[in-house]
């Protein structure tokens, strides 16, 4: 083989080399088990540590810096000086639900900014005809709260996944998708 096809190979395989080891130091980056990102700390990571804009967090998997005391799945939970947060969550059991199929019904939590105490409120699914609309039987509540339970129609999805949608005065505040399975 030519020196310099050698050489050309050799640059190429240490690029190809150089880029996987950096996204494997970005995904490294990431203490597993959250969403949001939380970085990877030498020792114990404490929610005042976390900026207010990221809470609360999802707890995805294992919880090492046990964010989620009581838990529900979620850690960090708003403080009640939290101005504009609003979230949604769907969860099958206990757990977040990473995916779904028609007929399963996902609990629907979630967290609105104390200043929507009170407020009325409709969980929204998208189907192939539209969206979907249901009112609540009660209002919003400070802090985090079951909102509601969806059972999944066949005809909701698009592009492979169910999303559903926490509307405040026609407005949407929060949404949360899930993989629709077969």
């Amino acid at each position: 083989m030519p020196l310099r096809l050698v050489l050309a190979s050799l640059i190429v395989t240490a690029t190809v080399s150089s880029l996987a080891a950096g996204a494997q130091a970005r995904i490294a980056a990431c203490a597993p088990g959250y969403a949001p990102c939380l970085p990877t700390t030498k020792g114990d990571l404490n929610c005042d540590e976390i900026a207010e804009s990221k809470k609360p967090i999802r707890v995805t998997g294992g919880d090492p810096y046990e964010l989620d005391r009581d838990r529900d799945g979620l850690g960090c939970e708003l403080s009640d000086n939290t101005a504009n947060t609003w979230g949604v969550v769907l969860r099958k059991g206990k757990k977040e639900a990473v995916a779904t199929k028609a007929g399963d019904s996902l609990r629907v939590v979630g967290w609105s900014p104390t200043s929507a105490s009170g407020a009325a409120y409709e969980l929204c699914a998208l189907r192939s005809t539209g969206m979907n609309c249901l009112p609540a039987k009660r209002a919003l509540t400070q802090g985090v709260q079951v909102l509601g339970v969806w059972k999944v129609s066949a005809s909701e999805g698009r592009n492979g996944n169910f999303s559903l949608s926490l509307r405040v005065k026609g407005r949407v505040r929060a949404a949360d998708s899930v993989r629709l399975l077969p």
